[in-house]
């Protein structure tokens, strides 16, 4: 449950800090809102509407989308706190030197940062949905008894096979 409260602060940080200094109109800058508040609680629209937060009645497609927005917003949150912690860190040197370059304007940073959590986000999703690799190693022991030879090992590690990865892969 406590998934649903960072969420809200992650999506209260992005908004204030992102989609407010904007300046949009107030019909695009609330749906700007609505549409990141909902990726923000999409764990709890899945857990309302379907039971569960990766429900398999859920199609792939929204569940894949979902996730890659999801990620996104983590990235852009991450960015966006980076950003912000490096402009506090360099705020003293503006009173120092005012002959340092002014920094890029706020839409070309929300372009930028957009840019950039979308791409990332979008490679890990698509890493997370391949078939997991297998891989066959033969080892040879001296002192194994007769009976264990032929003897075949399985280990299954950090497999995240949910939902989204589907019965056939």
């Amino acid at each position: 449950m406590t998934i649903h409260v960072y969420s809200g602060v992650i999506f209260l940080y992005v908004a204030l800090r992102l989609i407010l200094p904007l300046r949009l109109g107030r019909k695009t800058g609330l749906l700007c809102g609505l549409l990141l508040l909902c990726i923000a609680q999409q764990h709890l629209f899945f857990r309302i509407f379907y039971g569960n937060m990766a429900s398999p009645e859920l199609p792939f497609p929204i569940l894949a989308v979902a996730s890659w927005l999801f990620i996104a917003l983590l990235f852009l949150f991450l960015l966006l706190l980076m950003k912000d912690l490096f402009t506090c860190l360099t705020l003293p040197l503006r009173y120092v030197d005012y002959t340092m370059p002014v920094f890029l304007p706020h839409r070309v940073w929300v372009a930028a940062l957009t840019s950039i959590a979308l791409l990332l986000s979008a490679y890990g999703t698509t890493q997370a949905l391949r078939t997991p690799e297998t891989i066959s190693y033969e080892v040879f022991l001296e002192h194994l008894p007769p009976e264990l030879d032929g003897l075949h090992l399985v280990q299954i590690a950090d497999l995240h096979a949910g939902p989204l990865l589907g019965a056939s892969r």
